[in-house]
């Protein structure tokens, strides 16, 4: 896949995950719902994330990895 097509792929789930968050508030989840609530998010957060910091690598990594010879 593509950089920019792993990027859109990150902003959508990122997207959704707010979205999820914010009704999940401003509904008022009560229950079982607030567990489907809960569901949604991390199954849209978790991917998002993930592709962040494989697209974004932190700084620290290159500290961490063996020298080349």
């Amino acid at each position: 896949m593509t950089r920019r097509r792993l990027e859109f792929i990150r902003w959508t789930l990122a997207g959704l995950s707010f979205l999820i968050a914010v009704a999940g508030v401003q509904l008022g989840a009560k229950g079982g719902w607030a567990v489907l609530w809960l569901f949604g998010f991390i199954a849209t957060a978790f991917p998002a994330s993930m592709l962040s910091l494989h697209l974004h690598p932190p700084k620290i990594f290159k500290f961490l990895e063996r020298p080349k010879r």
